[in-house]
């Protein structure tokens, strides 16, 4: 089995939601594309994640500097 963190990660099938065992997968910073709906999809594109203090992952467009 292989164990991220990974760079990027495709998912080709929906999930009714953003599944927690592949955000934790996600490097910081790192980048998922991924369908999610249950009747309804939209393809959610993850483009900067990074961690608070207790590890928790924060999602959201990367800071400008």
């Amino acid at each position: 089995m292989f164990v991220g963190p990974y760079d990027a990660i495709h998912v080709g099938a929906a999930a009714p939601t953003l599944p927690q065992p592949l955000i934790d997968q996600l490097a910081c910073p790192g980048r998922m594309f991924i369908p999610v709906g249950e009747e309804a999809q939209s393809i959610i594109q993850v483009s900067y994640a990074s961690r608070d203090t207790t590890g928790m992952l924060m999602l959201g467009p990367r800071p400008t500097v």
